[in-house]
């Protein structure tokens, strides 16, 4: 009687809260769909997030259920064009080419998204063409090659189709052993903002003028190769309105390269070891861009410093303005862990740098954890920040007393008129100033 009772109350939904229930099964696989970026770390494993778990929830599809459980249900659930947009194919199964042409035929003239992982491309080519025959409307897709006929075949599929509601591509090529094949794209792409490729780019590509988050990873064995750096800066070239950018290429890079990335926000680069003749990676790094309007710099490194015990961060522009409403608020992204390749390191000099305040807070405030190594601090603030800097570290240096913790040795000292002119004797310690008077560093 209860079973009775429950199956009555179910087959008895209204149809808006049936869609709705489908669309709720949908919420993880959509997450997943735009989880590159914020859960996954650049260089990660995992293919788009996928495991080996046979279980995973990706294989449930709430609206391939629900469509089979009654009549009813099958009416409403075909007859909702908004389910059947999230076309996956993550391993071969049969019939899956009349399953994919099932989705296109349900989801009308919606705008879907498409993904093509596992073996799919290599077992049956003719799914990837059969998704190409729908560019006209795909929102985003991501697909993998694993072999280099793949790539080859990808070049002729692509030469001629253009996708132009197209607005987040990601693209995998695994083959390590065949680092010369390029990969091409859609001959337009004028909506595409986001742009994720494992491999090499066949150049040159049509502009990107709406890009504003491109991911590059590329293996090359010869770091040293200056067509890779050419390469690098003629992907940027064609991304006028980039605000993300996260690299992973093998290059080493004169002191007079650089990129200019006016609207570049965030800045994401994988460093690897010294070249042969030890150029240093991570200098080159920072000056190889030009990026006035960037606000978080992360660099990821493939090994440690281990012998470093001093590190220098100047910056040499005198003219330069901080955002106090950006600078001066905690961000608990900045830790100790975030020197983990400096393991050594017990000095730290800041010259001219907005993120001063901050750095501060986050190193050393009530929340932060002992940092025993460091032992001596040289700051030399921007003057907007002067008092900002002063206030973070009286308080995080009455915290660290509070809670019986060492601190180490700080040096703060009045703002410079020239950056590039810093030097330990040209300062006035505010800490010496017995008289509490300002004073003012000496020319040099």
């Amino acid at each position: 009687m209860f079973d009775r009772l429950n199956m009555v109350t179910i087959f008895s939904l209204p149809n808006e809260l049936l869609e709705a229930i489908a669309a709720a099964g949908q919420e993880e696989r959509i997450a997943e769909l735009y989880s590159s970026y914020h859960d996954r770390r650049l260089g990660g494993g995992g293919h788009f997030g996928v495991t080996d778990n046979p279980s995973s929830s990706r294989d449930f599809k709430s609206e391939w259920t629900l469509s089979h459980v009654s009549h009813r249900f099958r009416d409403v659930i075909v007859g909702a064009p908004a389910l059947w947009t999230l076309i996956d194919a993550y391993r071969y199964k049969r019939r899956l080419v009349e399953i994919l042409e099932l989705y296109f035929q349900r989801s009308r003239f919606l705008e879907f998204s498409a993904t093509l992982c596992g073996l799919i491309v290599i077992i049956n080519p003719a799914i990837l063409a059969q998704v190409l025959q729908h560019a006209d409307r795909m929102k985003t897709l991501r697909f993998e090659l694993s072999m280099a006929g793949e790539v080859e075949g990808l070049r002729s599929s692509l030469a001629n189709v253009a996708a132009p509601h197209l607005q987040r591509l990601e693209i995998e090529y695994r083959d390590h052993d065949s680092e010369t094949v390029a990969i091409s794209l859609f001959s337009a792409t004028p909506r595409l903002s986001f742009l994720k490729i494992r491999g090499s780019l066949e150049l040159p590509t049509a502009p990107w003028a709406a890009l504003t988050h491109l991911e590059l990873q590329r293996f090359l064995r010869y770091d040293d190769d200056p067509r890779n750096f050419e390469y690098f800066s003629t992907v940027i070239k064609k991304c006028p309105m980039l605000v993300h950018l996260r690299i992973h290429i093998f290059f080493e890079v004169a002191g007079r390269d650089q990129v200019h990335i006016p609207t570049l926000k965030f800045l994401h680069v994988w460093i690897p070891g010294g070249g042969e003749h030890g150029d240093p990676g991570l200098l080159h790094a920072v000056n190889l861009f030009d990026t006035p309007a960037l606000t978080e710099f992360v660099a990821v490194f493939d090994r440690l410093f281990p012998a470093l015990i001093s590190f220098s961060f100047i910056s040499e522009d005198h003219g330069s303005r901080c955002d106090t409403n950006t600078y001066t608020t905690v961000d608990s992204r900045i830790s100790p862990r975030s020197f983990a390749p400096f393991p050594a390191l017990s000095t730290l000099t800041l010259i001219n740098i907005c993120f001063t305040a901050s750095l501060v807070q986050d190193l050393w405030g009530p929340d932060s954890l002992p940092w025993p190594l460091l032992k001596s601090i040289t700051l030399c603030p921007p003057a907007i920040l002067f008092e900002d800097v002063r206030s973070a570290l009286q308080a995080a240096m009455d915290s660290k007393r509070q809670c019986g913790q060492p601190f180490p040795e700080v040096k703060l000292f009045h703002p410079l008129g020239s950056p590039k002119n810093w030097r330990d004797e040209s300062f006035a310690d505010v800490e010496d100033d017995s008289e509490g008077d300002e004073t003012v560093p000496e020319e040099v």
